[in-house]
């Protein structure tokens, strides 16, 4: 579902991956469904930085977002957990998607920039 993003929204590949979006992954009842384990991931979250606290140790918050958010997508898509706070999956995973996306961009620059000309 994540090269979604990289389909022409024109395409009947995007319709269907909008559609299956819409119906079944983001759709009332599956959110409604899924509500516990937002709470379980937020639960996680804040025993951490607890147990940071507690430790007087500092917390990187966008890291730490970064990685319940990632492991709710997992959890919800795949029924796994991907990282943990003490891990750097989570970290080489943003790190991967920012230089995906840095690459995609330019690309895109230099194919719209064409176009104004």
């Amino acid at each position: 579902m994540a090269a979604v993003v990289l389909v022409n929204v024109r395409s009947s590949i995007w319709k269907r991956a909008r559609k299956i979006c819409r119906e079944h992954l983001f759709s009332t009842h599956q959110l409604d469904e899924s509500q516990g384990l937002r709470l379980e991931k937020l639960t996680t979250l804040h025993d951490y930085l607890r147990k940071c606290s507690v430790a007087g140790r500092a917390v990187n918050v966008g890291k730490a977002v970064f990685t319940t958010t990632v492991n709710l997508m997992m959890a919800t898509l795949f029924s796994v957990e991907l990282a943990s706070f003490e891990s750097d999956v989570a970290q080489n995973l943003k790190e991967t998607v920012e230089n995906v996306m840095r690459i995609l961009s330019g690309r895109w620059s230099r194919v719209l920039g064409g176009i104004g000309r």
